[in-house]
């Protein structure tokens, strides 16, 4: 609130601000400037640098998440619990040998073998499901947007691009709505590139600065001088 009043109370004053968050820069300022190596890439508003720079429509879907009735557990002991070879062989047995490469880092099935080594069968239940669920909305996403790709996945919580040539943000909202009961889809949302992948997207272009800089001792340079 301060620094809005103090850049709206006169036509003559401003306020620069300079930060790392977008979603401050997107709060508070009326034109944002991109900078990557010391030079100015981008300047204008918040719309203006989506609309150049964004790539397309971004949608994020979270997969709901339940465990059926055949997913309860053995009795006890050694037949609740299953190793990775177990799971391994479990994939295989059900068509899908090449999903045992899906539990990586970050997935609670990777915790509990990180933990004890070894896994309920509950939990495996759990984790097959949401993988069916989650490649029946790939497909359906890459069947229905055509360019569609998956930008993260971490568990039930998935992002998607989609290219500017796809279809229109209500049309996409539309088939989600449609078939969200069909996929299992908890929630969702669509929107535009964000300002923060939009500097990503700039910030990824920074190379190494090996030079010194100008006015520094010792850096290579020497003493100068500037004016603004």
């Amino acid at each position: 609130e301060v620094i809005a009043n103090i850049s709206t109370r006169s036509a003559r004053s401003c306020v620069i601000l300079t930060t790392h968050s977008m979603e401050e820069a997107e709060a508070l300022c009326s034109r944002v400037g991109i900078m990557v190596g010391g030079q100015l890439r981008c300047l204008g508003t918040c719309q203006h640098l989506k609309s150049k720079y964004g790539q397309g429509l971004m949608v994020q879907a979270k997969i709901g998440v339940g465990v059926g009735a055949d997913a309860a557990p053995a009795a006890g002991g050694e037949a609740a619990t299953m190793s990775m070879q177990d799971l391994v062989a479990e994939c295989g047995n059900r068509g899908k040998p090449e999903r045992s490469g899906a539990v990586g880092p970050g997935t609670e099935l990777h915790r509990q073998f990180e933990s004890t080594g070894r896994v309920t069968r509950a939990l495996f239940e759990q984790w097959w499901q949401l993988e069916e669920k989650s490649d029946a909305l790939r497909a359906f996403m890459e069947e229905r947007f055509k360019g569609a790709s998956v930008v993260e996945r971490h568990e039930a919580q998935v992002r998607y691009q989609l290219p500017d040539a796809a279809v229109p943000m209500a049309d996409v909202f539309q088939q989600l709505e449609d078939n969200k009961g069909r996929l299992d889809v908890a929630e969702y949302s669509v929107s535009q590139t964000s300002l923060e992948q939009i500097f990503n997207g700039f910030a990824s272009q920074q190379e190494e600065e090996k030079g010194g800089a100008v006015g520094i001792v010792g850096s290579g340079g020497s003493w100068g001088g500037g004016g603004m």
